[in-house]
């Protein structure tokens, strides 16, 4: 991960979800990698918990965080 996809993260979790969710909204993901971002980061559970709740990989989730997390960066 680099410096600017871990300062998106930082400043996510720093945030209460209230402001997060539209935050992250704001930016028009994909279905997907918005719902993986705003479980994870926003309301802080772990990749296996929302790997579990949406039926996909915990590697699929990984990714599609990782994806979403660069989108935001602007890598």
């Amino acid at each position: 991960m680099d410096d600017r996809t871990r300062a998106v993260r930082t400043r996510l979790r720093s945030m209460c979800p209230a402001v997060s969710i539209p935050f992250i909204q704001k930016f028009q993901l994909p279905e997907e990698e918005e719902r993986v971002l705003i479980e994870c980061d926003a309301r802080g559970k772990s990749v296996q918990q929302v790997a579990q709740a949406m039926n996909l990989s915990p590697e699929t989730v990984w990714r599609r965080r990782r994806a979403a997390l660069m989108k935001i960066a602007g890598v």
